[in-house]
């Protein structure tokens, strides 16, 4: 199953937090072309990135299920129904 991440909710919280694609790539470590593929959902966050997102950007457990997991359980209410 894969997992598409909401990029605009994702990119929103980022503008929101004050923070560009490059400053925020500083903070988790990676390269700004690598954040902005991270992103722009064409390659994923590992585990880690995703929870220093979550306290970089003050993510409440329903925007973290939003942005990195809504496709997931999607799918799975689908599967279910």
């Amino acid at each position: 199953m894969e997992n598409k991440i909401n990029t605009a909710k994702l990119r929103a919280k980022r503008v929101e937090n004050g923070y560009s694609m490059e400053n925020l790539a500083k903070k988790i470590g990676r390269t700004s072309k690598a954040y902005e593929n991270k992103e722009k959902g064409i390659t994923e966050f590992t585990r880690s990135e995703i929870s220093d997102l979550i306290v970089i950007l003050k993510l409440s457990v329903k925007e973290v299920f939003e942005i990195f997991f809504a496709s997931q359980l999607t799918e799975v209410l689908k599967v279910s129904v």
